[in-house]
């Protein structure tokens, strides 16, 4: 396991470990494990899950830009920017870069208050 996985505030490293296994407080994690009916998200949209909430959800569309901008910034175009990298990091780039995306993501999670 890289050394990235385990960078950042142990809380939001632990929401974004969560996030990683599908094991969160989202209503598609939520309904899977038969503790919700409803895994519509409070924006509209059909199924709050993963994807939803990291790359399109309209509710966190400010936070997004700013999670969006910062990771353009670190890997300067040479990565695709999708729910993979956001979760896992890239193995093409380095232990820093990773790190940095990273403690970006779980800005992300602590700006968008979906899980306090």
């Amino acid at each position: 396991m890289p050394n990235y996985i385990s960078h950042g505030i142990p809380l939001f490293n632990i929401i974004h470990t969560k996030l990683r296994y599908s094991l969160t407080q989202l209503n598609y994690d939520l309904f899977k494990y038969g503790l919700t009916n409803d895994i519509s998200c409070n924006c509209g949209y059909f199924c709050e899950d993963n994807h939803q909430y990291m790359l399109s959800c309209m509710l966190y569309n400010r936070q997004r830009n700013v999670l969006f901008e910062t990771i353009n910034h670190i890997v300067n175009g040479t990565v695709i920017l999708d729910l993979s990298l956001l979760l896992y990091g890239n193995a093409d780039l380095t232990n820093v870069q990773n790190e940095n995306i990273f403690t970006a993501v779980q800005l992300y999670i602590k700006k968008s208050k979906r899980f306090t």
